[in-house]
């Protein structure tokens, strides 16, 4: 049974939108990642793609023109307009002030040696505006459809090259298909860290276990600069202060309205494990603070939150499974 979290929305807002909105190494590789969906996409329907990158017109599509690379509208210099690895890099870091010749060349068998080279050129960077990269503008914005997020995008790549791969013999996709494991591998990787990290996680377990002493580690990442301090889950299980007040903390747990709570008898290191494993896979709120939420809040926090970052990580999860075990062209 999943442990449902009754935190505030409020809380679960403010602890998560910095991190949803962070500067991540995983940029680094979720853009060579991208770049491989983007030859998979030119392969599967050439200039007319309209799955990641279009081409867009002036006129018919002003409003993404003007906010695109130097207003090129994802024109590139290759046959048809096709942007090379740099010119691609340029327009999904979307800095006019970025020339494509300051892009390091793609390594396919080391994204990590590429993903190291671009910091070291661009320094901390954020992702491409969603609207862009999928060529498309919702509503709100003078467009059709509602607004997308990262991770529905990513599962809308995913759904694509296994449309393509359905459609188009596998030795043109060899490299772009490696491209996309390799890459969403550390993109995985990362974000799971960030994922685990006590200020997020930590402090959800807290709210649930009032009383718990979440022990950390830290998790460098110098190739970008980076360290955090995420959950160990072992030494937390393990710490002596833990097990002897686990049967206060549980008391607390269920007189301070945690009702959501299995009420059957289960270890408290399961209870422990199974919230670490869970974790933004789903936001149960209790009965009380859900009432106080307007749909629009619900739909915040739900975009906002560690449910979003979880679906991010999986969608990445989901692009390197399916690049490693791309289905069979049907012909």
């Amino acid at each position: 049974m999943l442990i449902r979290l009754a935190w505030a929305w409020t809380a679960l807002i403010a602890s998560w939108a910095s991190l949803v909105a962070s500067k991540s190494p995983a940029v680094y590789f979720e853009v060579m990642s991208a770049y491989g969906i983007y030859n998979i996409a030119w392969q599967y329907k050439g200039a007319e793609q309209r799955y990641i990158y279009p081409h867009l017109d002036p006129v018919k599509d002003a409003k993404l023109f003007e906010e695109s690379y130097r207003k090129k509208g994802h024109q590139g210099s290759l046959p048809n307009g096709k942007m090379t690895w740099q010119e691609f890099a340029a327009a999904w870091f979307l800095d006019d002030k970025l020339d494509p010749r300051q892009i390091p060349p793609l390594n396919l068998d080391k994204p990590e040696e590429t993903a190291k080279a671009l910091f070291a050129v661009k320094g901390d960077a954020i992702n491409a505006p969603i609207n862009l990269a999928a060529g498309h503008l919702p509503k709100d914005l003078g467009g059709e459809g509602k607004q997308k997020y990262y991770y529905e995008v990513l599962e809308g790549w995913r759904d694509m090259v296994v449309e393509a791969r359905g459609h188009l013999p596998l030795e043109p996709m060899k490299d772009d298909l490696k491209l996309i494991a390799l890459a969403s591998a550390q993109v995985e990787a990362i974000r799971r860290i960030e994922h685990s990290q006590t200020d997020a996680l930590g402090k959800a377990m807290k709210r649930v276990f009032p009383g718990i002493r979440i022990v950390g580690t830290q998790v460098a990442l110098p190739d970008f600069g980076r360290r955090y301090k995420t959950v160990d889950v072992a030494a937390t299980l393990s710490d002596p202060d833990n097990k002897r007040n686990w049967p206060d903390i549980l008391d607390k747990a269920f007189r301070a309205g945690r009702d959501q709570l299995p009420s059957d008898p289960v270890d408290w290191r399961e209870r422990f494990e199974l919230l670490t494993q869970e974790y933004g896979r789903e936001t149960w709120l209790d009965t009380a603070t859900e009432a106080m939420m307007t749909p629009e809040q619900k739909k915040l926090m739900q975009t906002m939150s560690a449910v979003s970052h979880r679906k991010v990580l999986e969608a990445a999860r989901a692009l390197k499974e399916t690049a490693l075990n791309p289905p069979a062209c049907q012909g």
